[in-house]
């Protein structure tokens, strides 16, 4: 009896070690997948965030080469104001700049009948014509575009335009000065999620309001005749 109660205490001392091996694998399992969910729940909102802030970071990059764009054009026209003296014609000065047809203060401003595409920029044609749909894709140093190796960031495309006005004392005032003109420029671009394409510029975005839903910037600036 003392031999077989032996055996048995064996056995049991053999099996319970395996047993108490099985539950701690068990729970060590269970720790494993709760931190497999608990890491993966926390690293999709870290990769979330970062793929919004690299987005950020090169819209920012698209938009301050625009605002550079914009504030090189507007001093161009500064500049070539101030040979705007006397009798010259405001054309002779501004070729590019057409003052048919320009609105008064009391116009509202109509896409297809007032905004125009700058022809000309640091000596460089950057629109076949006036008409919206003829700005060509410019660089944010203002050189034509001609191939898109990179469509977002520093390899973003720009199409400068504008809407001249003549400038009205008072708002309710008919009378203009023929002498002041305020030009309104806008710069918009394409990116790679965006109107990236050409035949969607030609198409889509110079259509009435659509061209409004661009990205865009801009900035005004008054040319006055030197007396």
């Amino acid at each position: 009896m003392a031999k077989t109660a032996n055996r048995n205490r064996e056995g049991r001392n053999l099996v319970w070690p395996c047993k108490a091996r099985a539950a701690r694998c068990g729970y060590t399992l269970v720790e494993l997948m709760i931190a497999i969910v608990i890491v993966g729940v926390g690293l999709f909102p870290v990769i979330q965030l970062q793929l919004v802030s690299m987005r950020n970071s090169t819209y920012a990059e698209e938009r301050t080469g625009a605002t550079m764009l914009a504030q090189a054009v507007a001093d161009e026209l500064r500049t070539r104001a101030l040979r705007w003296t006397g009798s010259t014609a405001f054309n002779a000065i501004f070729p590019d700049i057409l003052t048919d047809n320009l609105p008064t203060c009391q116009s509202p401003l109509n896409t297809a009948t007032n905004l125009r595409s700058l022809l000309r920029f640091r000596a460089q044609d950057i629109a076949a014509g006036q008409p919206l749909a003829q700005a060509t894709p410019v660089n944010r140093l203002g050189n034509p575009v001609t191939n898109f190796p990179n469509l977002t960031g520093m390899g973003a495309i720009y199409r400068v335009h504008y809407v001249a006005y003549r400038d009205c004392p008072r708002p309710d005032d008919a009378v203009v000065d023929d002498d002041i003109i305020k030009v309104i420029i806008y710069v918009s671009w394409d990116n790679r999620t965006f109107g990236h394409q050409d035949y969607d510029w030609n198409v889509g975005w110079t259509v009435a309001d659509m061209f409004w839903k661009r990205h865009m910037v801009s900035t005004t600036v008054t040319l006055r005749r030197q007396r």
